[in-house]
């Protein structure tokens, strides 16, 4: 997207004019927002997953996938 449309984006949200007052604030906000859109960072604070290796899950060969016992074929 290019700026015209991220800001575009942005501010559709702040239509009613309930934010007519704050309009100052919301085009700093909308800039901000290109900024940390044109720079590549969707997600500055985001923190890494603290598990490296997927957790294994095992099924019993007694049981079904719902845990009741009941084996598919089983008489």
């Amino acid at each position: 997207m290019d700026e015209t449309e991220v800001k575009a984006r942005f501010q559709s949200q702040y239509v009613d004019p309930a934010f007519d007052g704050i309009q100052t604030a919301l085009d700093a906000v909308t800039e901000a927002v290109w900024q940390g859109y044109s720079n590549h960072r969707k997600a500055p604070h985001a923190e890494k997953s603290v598990l490296a290796v997927p957790i294994p899950i095992t099924i019993s060969p007694g049981l079904d996938r719902s845990g009741s016992g009941d084996r598919a074929g089983s008489t």
